[in-house]
């Protein structure tokens, strides 16, 4: 088994390359190693792991800075950006619904009461204010 090339300096040095935003494997390749030593060392070694859940909000709060520059710069890809985010840091779209204690009592075969109507219509306007859609007409 080939020995390992730890060291115990690498802990501040993953939090900080966790603090520009780069992912363990480009800390891998800052440090000459790969892929799979440096998850090696995460089940091996509790202070490096442990400097790795260190580094990860300064990760999460570098890339939220960059989204901010991109926001306000107007440059960038604010798709690109949410995507990254949703697949680096598990964000997903969180849609709050509202808890309301009526009965409307929907039967296919009736007719739809004009003030259901009108309470599904309001619904679906401050959905699309809250979200930015277009308005019903």
């Amino acid at each position: 088994m080939k020995p390992t090339v730890y060291k115990p300096e690498y802990c501040q040095k993953l939090i900080e390359s966790q603090a520009r935003g780069e992912h363990i494997i480009e800390f891998a390749a800052s440090v000459s190693v790969s892929k799979k030593t440096v998850f090696e060392w995460l089940d091996k070694h509790p202070e490096f792991a442990a400097a790795y859940e260190e580094g990860k909000p300064k990760a999460m709060a570098w890339y939220l800075k960059e989204g901010r520059k991109m926001v306000k710069g107007g440059n960038g890809n604010g798709a690109v950006w949410k995507s990254f985010m949703a697949n680096k840091f598990g964000w997903t779209e969180k849609i709050e619904q509202e808890s309301r204690n009526q009965n409307l009592n929907v039967n296919a075969d009736a007719a739809v009461k004009p003030e259901d109507a009108a309470l599904v219509v309001s619904e679906i306007k401050k959905y699309r204010a809250k979200y930015h859609e277009p308005p019903v007409t």
